[in-house]
């Protein structure tokens, strides 16, 4: 009864662009004329759905080929940084493809003309190509379609005046692949040794100092494959160390071309789901952002580099339990960290200071 009252009102539907998706979940696509007048006639009604909406349709739920080319011209007119939000998922729509809607050539297109979203590209398709059966291999033949574009055109890097050759890319992807190699090379190694932290600990900063193996420093800057817009330079040996818990993490202290870039380096974790729940809160902070509410958010960095490794951004901290014994309380350390002797209506705490605080923690 309601598919066939969403039917009979369908030509009014398309002044509410959120009603969409109800719309196409009314049509009866066994019907080829029914199926034809919803793509040739009312889906152009729509116009300009947003990302999300054009998301949805590249899901299983739609398996119709001119609905999901209708979304994927949507996806078009996502700037870069908004189209980085979503790639995790649209990787992952390309599961979805029983008829080819042009999504994989779209993200192919993109992806090598921004280095930034080509490096992410280049490790989520990695991750699926491991996947058993016809979807490994439809990952693998999507990997190798980007790699001979890339081989064509080339990335412009956002940092460059002028674009590098695509070989010169390539050999950036070679790179981090071989960095992560040498990485995972290592902490299996330190969770397999029976050796006293300090001295897996002295081992590893041994390793790494080491000229041979050329970390400290890298034979040449390398974009990071956890946030490409990242060019370190060096690993610091005596900056990095193993952490104690049962997986044995490693931190690693790079050195870049700006701020110093600390990252966690885990082997025998699966963080594809870490990554997801990150990638989700970046989105609603984004989405928030839109209604005016900042809620003061900083979501940390993750990249999954199989299923059993990945790198996460470290965030120096301390622990709310560390800052009460040291300074007695949360003010104390606000006011002795961040000090500004004229903020009388923020307890003598820079007044940015104490609205972050208040957005993110105390609301």
């Amino acid at each position: 009864m309601d598919k066939d009252l969403l039917w009979k009102f369908r030509f009014s539907l398309a002044r509410s662009p959120r009603s969409l998706t109800k719309f196409l979940k009314c049509v009866t696509w066994s019907d080829p004329v029914e199926a034809k007048q919803a793509v040739e006639k009312l889906l152009p009604l729509w116009g300009q759905v947003g990302v999300d909406d054009a998301l949805e349709l590249l899901g299983p739920g739609f398996g119709n080929h001119g609905v999901r080319a209708f979304a994927v011209r949507r996806l078009e007119g996502a700037d870069d940084d908004e189209l980085l939000l979503y790639l995790l998922q649209l990787v992952q729509a390309l599961k979805f493809e029983d008829t080819d809607s042009g999504l994989s050539q779209f993200l192919i297109d993109r992806s090598v003309a921004n280095a930034v979203l080509g490096t992410s590209f280049h490790w989520y398709l990695m991750i699926e190509c491991d996947a058993r059966g016809a979807v490994g291999k439809m990952y693998a033949k999507v990997a190798f379609r980007f790699m001979s574009k890339l081989a064509e055109v080339g990335w412009i890097f956002d940092t460059a005046d002028e674009t590098e050759g695509g070989t010169a890319q390539r050999d950036v992807l070679r790179r981090q692949g071989e960095l992560v190699e040498a990485l995972s090379a290592r902490a299996k190694e330190i969770r397999a040794s029976k050796d006293s932290r300090s001295k897996r600990i002295e081992k590893f900063r041994h390793y790494v100092a080491d000229p041979k193996h050329g970390l400290s420093p890298l034979v040449a800057p390398l974009p990071l494959p956890l946030n490409a817009s990242v060019s370190i330079t060096t690993l610091v040996a005596e900056k990095s160390t193993v952490f104690k818990s049962n997986l044995v993490p490693l931190l690693l202290w790079f050195e870049t071309e700006g701020e110093d870039y600390p990252i966690i380096f885990k082997n025998g974790d699966d963080l594809r789901q870490d990554q997801l729940v990150i990638q989700l809160f970046t989105l609603m902070d984004r989405l928030l952002r839109k209604e005016n509410l900042d809620l003061r958010l900083s979501p940390y960095s993750v990249l999954a580099t199989s299923t059993t490794e990945g790198m996460i951004q470290f965030v120096p901290s301390k622990s709310l339990a560390a800052i009460m014994a040291e300074f007695g309380s949360l003010q104390n350390y606000l006011r002795r960290e961040h000090a500004d002797d004229g903020a009388l209506g923020s307890f003598g705490i820079d007044a940015g200071v104490m609205d972050t605080f208040v957005r993110s923690c105390g609301g």
